[in-house]
């Protein structure tokens, strides 16, 4: 579900995603994800940040059942517990405000690039 929301975050123009997931492999609960990057990054960077996010986090996190990481420029979340009103984040997606768009670069060169800094600024709770 997480990898799903990725994509859908990154690439929504106002780069946030959540998903609800029911798992019934003998625990039967319900899993909620979420991400979100900030809206200068390109499509393919904010898809990087959160997917370097969703790394970091298995790493060390596997087998919670609710935690998330943080970078500067995106958050990957799930817990067995509702922590987002997905109808926000419908409404958001379907819903742009158009003051994150008023201004687009127009050389490549001037675009947001991913932070060198990431690996450096990396919050990860279990």
């Amino acid at each position: 579900m997480l990898s799903g929301i990725l994509v859908v975050s990154s690439s929504s123009p106002v780069r946030i995603a959540g998903g609800v997931n029911r798992v019934d492999a003998g625990m039967n609960y319900t899993v909620y994800g979420f991400a979100w990057c900030t809206v200068d990054l390109l499509p393919e960077n904010c898809y990087q940040c959160l997917d370097h996010a969703l790394m970091s986090y298995t790493v060390c996190c596997d087998y919670s059942l609710g935690g998330g990481a943080i970078i500067i420029n995106c958050i990957v979340s799930y817990n067995i517990l509702p922590f987002f009103n997905a109808s926000l984040i419908q409404n958001a997606s379907e819903h742009q405000v158009d003051k994150y768009h008023t201004h687009t670069p127009s050389s490549p060169s001037l675009q947001p690039n991913i932070p060198s800094s990431w690996s450096m600024r990396l919050d990860i709770v279990c």
